[in-house]
């Protein structure tokens, strides 16, 4: 798909879509879709992936892990574009050759936060070698990996294009476009990723073992739930501001 440098880049095959809904409706179908059949099924499976990374078996343990990314990423993936594409239903899990590899997704996913934390790197490095004030920058960068957060994912899992992170321009003129409807979306999800940190600072002293794999399988759950939750927010914000992003176009 050729896809442009300019500030609104095209990538063509998809006409744009717009249509009314709440953003109450969307928050709550955000919510409480991945509490369905399907949505049970990937939190449960992710547990105990989760689970079984977690014990002293090197190689079931590695397995784990690398399935266990697999299955978030891709399905955080599909839930975007199923959710965009308007579907009311969460996406069939990946089987197989349906879902993107894992060297693919794994590279994918490097440039994702590389992009991110690209420029607080350079302010620091600025900062260092020249004498100027550059203060204000380095709080812009540094901030800029929270703010830009989910529109790079969401233009990441629109065109399966990792490089499309560095576009900062697109990244930053999308976000002026859809400031209010983005503003949802970003405490959407803070909150949504901040709960299980600030539940972990509440726990005092080392779990034993037991414990410790409870919580672990918990912690995946609510990863996986968080997962789709912020998919389909992320799904149905693309859909409500089409037109203003300006991605895609016939």
């Amino acid at each position: 798909m050729p896809v442009s440098t300019a500030p609104r880049f095209v990538i063509a095959g998809m006409p744009g879509r717009r249509e009314a809904r709440s953003w109450w409706d969307d928050i709550s179908f955000a919510l409480m879709k991945p509490l369905g059949a399907k949505g049970a099924l990937v939190i449960g499976f992710g547990a105990l992936l989760s689970v079984v990374s977690q014990m002293p078996l090197l190689v079931a343990s590695l397995i784990a892990l690398v399935t266990f990314f697999w299955l978030y990423t891709n399905y955080f993936i599909l839930t975007i574009q199923s959710a965009s594409a308007g579907r009311d239903e969460l996406p069939d899990s990946p089987v197989g050759i349906e879902g993107l590899g894992v060297l693919r997704l794994l590279w994918m996913m490097i440039l994702v936060y590389v992009a991110l934390l690209l420029p607080a790197m350079l302010a620091g490095a600025l900062s260092a070698l020249l004498p100027i004030p550059v203060k204000p920058l380095i709080v812009m960068a540094v901030a800029w990996p929270l703010i830009a957060y989910p529109m790079t994912l969401l233009l990441a899992a629109q065109t399966l294009n990792g490089t499309m992170a560095f576009n900062y321009p697109a990244i930053v003129r999308s976000i002026a476009d859809t400031a209010p409807s983005y503003a949802r979306v970003l405490a959407f999800f803070v909150l949504v990723g901040a709960l299980p940190h600030a539940t972990r600072l509440l726990l005092k002293g080392e779990p034993s073992e037991g414990a410790a794999y409870v919580f672990a399988a918990i912690e995946a759950a609510w990863t996986m739930y968080s997962m789709m939750a912020v998919a389909l927010l992320l799904g149905r914000f693309y859909r409500r501001e089409e037109a203003r992003l300006g991605w895609f176009t016939a």
